[in-house]
């Protein structure tokens, strides 16, 4: 299974790590969220003490703090990342897109 990382911002919730999906709008309902996520076999990964370590040591290349933990997710559990920001690139190298 493919790892994926959503991050929650301004009631959307974007795929960030998956083909599957590229964005969700959450006014169809958490239900509806819901399905999707069991349906397409989606992972969702809660914020670990480990992840705040990494996002902790990088660098202020990129100056949104929810894009840095997105990086700072894929980093420790080592799984790339699907953005076209080109910013993601300053952290590594595990980029698709």
């Amino acid at each position: 299974m493919v790892g994926i990382f959503f991050s929650v911002r301004k009631a959307i919730c974007s795929a960030l790590a998956c083909p599957v999906l590229s964005k969700i709008d959450l006014k169809q309902g958490i239900e509806e969220f819901s399905k999707l996520v069991l349906k397409n076999r989606i992972s969702i990964s809660s914020i670990s003490i480990n992840h705040l370590k990494v996002y902790e040591t990088l660098p202020l290349h990129h100056k949104d703090p929810f894009d840095r933990i997105i990086i700072a997710q894929s980093i420790a559990e080592n799984i790339p990342v699907i953005t076209k920001d080109k910013n993601f690139k300053a952290y590594t190298s595990n980029i698709i897109w």
